[in-house]
């Protein structure tokens, strides 16, 4: 099926072909994540260690959803490996004199300026404070070092697959704009996953067909756990992703402002309470950012400002 899977075929090929890859994302994943599931608990339990403790507290959806990232990520190496990958073959506009890693941290810089907008519109319209009891020095650098450990691993796996793979699909089948409004839908809709409660209203017993269970709730979560705010702010930063990789060609300069909106939302209601007038609370959210419409407008409104700025291959 990797093989098949080539940008350069006619229209809707590769679209088949990435659907039928995540079909099998899915089923590799019912089929592996009760045999790695057991195994840690059968390792916690002979050998006990901080790692395998931690491990085995998991979830057995959260194994799943592990789960489904490996033939992804897999797909994605074969295809840059081959040459398929247009995005890191077409001149990189940020890798003209620079590392990648300076180009990373562009990305950082650029999401950290979109979150700043929001922070400064929630500043003035809301009632902000902050939360004195962590602001010390032991308890920043365990909330920022776990905050970016995290944003690095999810915000590098998400694009590679969002962005490496699916945006890379629907171009093949798409006009540009078409392929940037189907990616953000795509990457909206696969954040809505099993909902946990699913999860936790049944015995939790492991077998052999858990996995398929979890398979089905993943497949169909949107309509189990949809939230407009959320799935529009989701969307909003899909289609800001997607306009701004074919105006620059960089993966790396996503992922890093993807690392950067991840360390944000995982830090900020952490550091900070922010309470919203009932009647607006829609609009401006509070501590989570995602619960009012507020980020989904300002990546709405970069995202039409990149478009316009060069309207050259979009």
């Amino acid at each position: 099926m990797l093989h098949q899977l080539s940008f350069r075929r006619s229209p809707y090929q590769s679209f088949s072909y990435l659907v039928l890859l995540y079909a099998f994302a899915l089923f590799f994943a019912a089929c592996i994540s009760p045999v790695i599931y057991h195994l840690i608990q059968y390792w916690a339990s002979i050998m006990p260690n901080d790692l395998n403790q931690y491990l085995a507290r998991k979830s057995f959806d959260d194994y799943f959803d592990r789960m489904r990232w490996i033939p992804l990520i897999v797909a994605f190496i074969w295809l840059v490996r081959t040459g398929k990958i247009e995005f890191w073959k077409k001149e990189d506009v940020y890798r003209k004199n620079n590392s990648m890693i300076s180009v990373y941290i562009k990305g950082i810089c650029m999401g950290g300026l979109l979150m700043l907008f929001i922070v400064v519109v929630q500043y003035f319209f809301t009632d902000f404070t902050y939360e004195a009891h962590a602001f010390n020095f032991t308890n920043l650098v365990s909330i920022f070092s776990k905050a970016m450990l995290s944003a690095f691993v999810v915000g590098m796996l998400e694009e590679i697959v969002f962005r490496g793979i699916v945006l890379q699909a629907l171009k093949s089948a798409f006009k540009p704009i078409t392929a940037i409004l189907l990616g953000a839908l795509v990457f909206a809709y696969m954040h809505f996953k099993m909902p946990g409660a699913i999860w936790e209203a049944t015995d939790q017993t492991v077998s052999w067909d858990s996995g398929f269970f979890v398979a089905y709730y993943t497949l169909f979560g949107v309509f189990y756990s949809f939230k407009l705010i959320l799935f529009l702010n989701l969307f909003a930063m899909g289609l800001y992703l997607g306009v701004v990789i074919f105006r620059t060609g960089s993966l790396v300069y996503c992922i890093g402002m993807h690392s950067m909106f991840i360390v944000f939302l995982l830090s900020y209601y952490k550091l900070f309470k922010v309470q919203s007038v009932e009647h607006l609370k829609w609009l401006l959210g509070g501590s989570e950012i995602v619960n009012g419409l507020l980020p989904a407008i300002i990546l709405g409104i970069f995202s039409v400002f990149v478009f316009l700025k060069k309207n050259k291959d979009v």
